[in-house]
């Protein structure tokens, strides 16, 4: 039993990899008439993190890993002009679970708050991985080597693989 319970643990793991490995490559290389997919998610991903590190006293102890909670960014803050700003709230809503529109991505990757955007978990875990791992493979620790990843990473993986 335990052993089909690994099993099936791998498989959801690598269907997230797979996932983020093909959203992945349309954030690197969509562009909806001059704003790029990567550049809106790039300024999301460096302004919307919120860092609440815990630093250790114990010299001897490993540092805590940082820590960090996601919080919205208003339409107006993204650094594109008021020419763009059409494009930047249609690329959004193609990231964002909005009916209307067709999902870029496997998953919603930002919800709209008023007229505030925010990173969704998948967001928050895509954006990770584009930005910080630069490959998806990473996911795999989660099956392998948790102790090695933060407490947000696993967190964020755990909400994947347990919805399968």
């Amino acid at each position: 039993m335990q052993s089909y319970i690994k099993q099936r643990n791998l498989l959801a793991v690598d269907n997230l990899r797979q996932q983020l490995e093909q959203d992945s490559k349309i954030v690197e290389n969509r562009i909806k008439q001059g704003v790029e997919v990567y550049k809106v998610l790039q300024y999301m991903h460096n302004e919307s993190r919120v860092d609440h590190s815990i630093e250790t006293e114990n010299e001897q102890s490993p540092p805590t890993p940082p820590e960090y909670v996601i919080k919205p960014v208003h339409k107006d803050q993204f650094p594109f002009g008021s020419k763009k700003r059409h494009m930047l709230v249609a690329v959004l809503n193609r990231l964002s679970s909005k009916a209307d529109y067709e999902l870029y991505t496997h998953k919603p990757v930002v919800e709209q708050v008023g007229n505030e955007w925010k990173l969704t978990m998948y967001g928050d875990l895509l954006t990770h991985t584009v930005f910080e791992q630069k490959d998806s493979t990473w996911v795999y620790t989660y099956s392998t080597d948790q102790h090695n990843l933060k407490t947000r990473q696993k967190e964020l993986i755990a909400e994947f693989v347990s919805s399968k």
